[in-house]
């Protein structure tokens, strides 16, 4: 069919060529790895204290943005806390999540934008209503809107154990 159009139309689709291998993705603008991480581990060490599983993670997972995050959880009276013991993710991820990378949903902050849903084994429950209220106190929900952030996380939960259900 595209072929019929073409020649009906006498059109062809313009050529373009493929730039993806020459765009860095998001943080990736790195050209030596190794020593980028090991220049980030000795700064996090002896300027910003945090645990070392932190700052791996925090390397890893923002790479070249890393000193815009490191703002954020400076700046921020708990933005080195972490949000669930055991888990590296901190609080100044929250407000960064919040500023850069259009993070509007509870349920988008615990499951794509840090891993809470997967890697906790009570998948955030803990901690997902101080995490809905530090996002409506930032994107001024009403309680309507933050009670339906909580509802709407829930029900993505209840979808992952149905089989729990079943039995």
């Amino acid at each position: 069919m595209t072929k019929r159009l073409e020649k009906s139309f006498d059109i062809s689709p313009a050529e373009s060529k493929c730039l993806t291998d020459q765009i860095p993705l998001y943080g990736g603008d790195i050209s030596n790895y190794a020593a980028f991480f090991d220049k980030w581990k000795t700064e996090f060490s002896n300027h910003h204290h945090l645990d070392t599983d932190i700052a791996q993670h925090l390397i890893e997972s923002y790479g070249s943005r890393l000193p815009d995050v490191l703002e954020y959880i400076e700046s921020s009276s708990d933005g080195k806390e972490r949000i669930l013991p055991g888990l590296h993710y901190i609080w100044g991820e929250l407000d960064y999540a919040l500023e850069h990378e259009m993070t509007v949903a509870l349920d988008d902050f615990l499951i794509r934008r840090t891993h809470l849903f997967s890697l906790d084994r009570k998948q955030a429950l803990d901690v997902h209503e101080e995490i809905a209220s530090r996002l409506a106190k930032k994107l001024s929900w009403s309680e309507e809107e933050k009670k339906a952030q909580i509802e709407r996380y829930k029900s993505k939960i209840e979808i992952t154990r149905w089989y729990l259900r079943s039995s």
